[in-house]
């Protein structure tokens, strides 16, 4: 099936901890996934948004688990929902059709600095 997981939330890097470690605990904490980090994906960021983004994507691989809402007892913003979702479906979603079609052809530029991270359609 041609699907993609798209995961979005904040990771906070922890004292001590590399952006690795925090990408898999988060994925653990928000989604009861496994993962392992695949590869870069891009960077971008948004500098006009108030804190300032970063916005980092990789490809993760998920080891084991079962996809499942976290508890949400500390979060302002809650994660509703968690599904996979059809490639052809992700503009019902919001999704841009550059973002779509970077997706579609699996990021022709990957591991790469984007600018602006309306370069890529978000």
């Amino acid at each position: 099936m041609n699907c993609i997981d798209l995961v979005k939330f904040i990771v906070s890097v922890e004292n001590g901890e590399t952006l690795e470690e925090a990408m898999i605990r988060e994925m653990r904490e928000e989604t009861g996934l496994e993962v392992k980090i695949k590869k870069l994906r891009y960077v971008c960021d948004k500098p006009d948004a108030s804190p300032s983004l970063l916005h980092i994507t990789f490809l993760l691989e998920r080891i084991e688990g079962e996809i499942t809402l976290p508890s949400n007892e500390f979060d302002h913003n809650p994660i509703q929902d968690v599904q996979m979702v059809p490639i052809k479906d992700l503009s019902q979603y919001g999704f841009s059709e550059t973002f779509i079609t970077l997706i579609s052809e699996g990021f022709a530029s990957a591991g790469s600095y984007q600018g602006l991270k309306q370069n890529i359609g978000l």
